[in-house]
C-alpha cells in the first residue's frame, strides 16, 4: 500500500462554508481515484450535474438530500453513496454538510 506523501489531513478542518455556493477541495489522486472534499452550508445545493466516470461520496458531517437519477435519497453523517457513471445527480444540504468524493479516473475541471 502507498501512502500519499502529504502531511496529514483532517478533512473536517476548515471547511470554507460559502453562502450559495459548495465549495471543492482537491484533496489526493491516488491510484486512478481522484478525492475532493465538498462543503455545503445549509440550504445551498450543488446542483443537478453527471460525471463520465463513476463515483462515491462519504457524508463526513451533516444532513443532505442526494438525488440519483431523480431519486430522493436523505443522508446523514457516516452514509456512503456510490453514483454510477453517468448518472445525473446533485446535493442539497439540510445542515452544513462535508463531504469526501472519489471520482474513479482522471477528472477534468468543474467535474463534480
Amino acid at each position: 500500500m502507498k501512502i500519499a506523501t502529504q502531511d496529514k489531513i483532517n478533512l473536517l478542518e476548515n471547511p470554507q462554508f460559502v453562502s450559495g455556493k459548495p465549495t471543492k477541495t482537491p484533496i489526493a489522486a491516488i491510484q486512478g481515484v481522484t478525492l475532493i472534499k465538498i462543503a455545503i452550508q445549509a440550504g445551498d445545493e450543488l446542483p443537478s450535474h453527471h460525471v463520465d466516470m463513476a463515483a462515491f461520496a462519504v457524508l463526513l458531517e451533516g444532513q443532505a438530500i442526494f438525488v440519483i437519477e431523480e431519486k430522493r435519497h436523505p443522508i446523514t453523517t457516516g452514509a456512503f453513496v456510490e453514483i454510477p457513471k453517468s448518472a445525473e445527480h446533485s446535493i442539497t444540504a439540510e445542515e452544513d454538510s462535508i463531504f469526501l468524493v472519489g471520482i474513479m479516473g482522471a477528472v477534468s475541471e468543474g467535474a463534480c
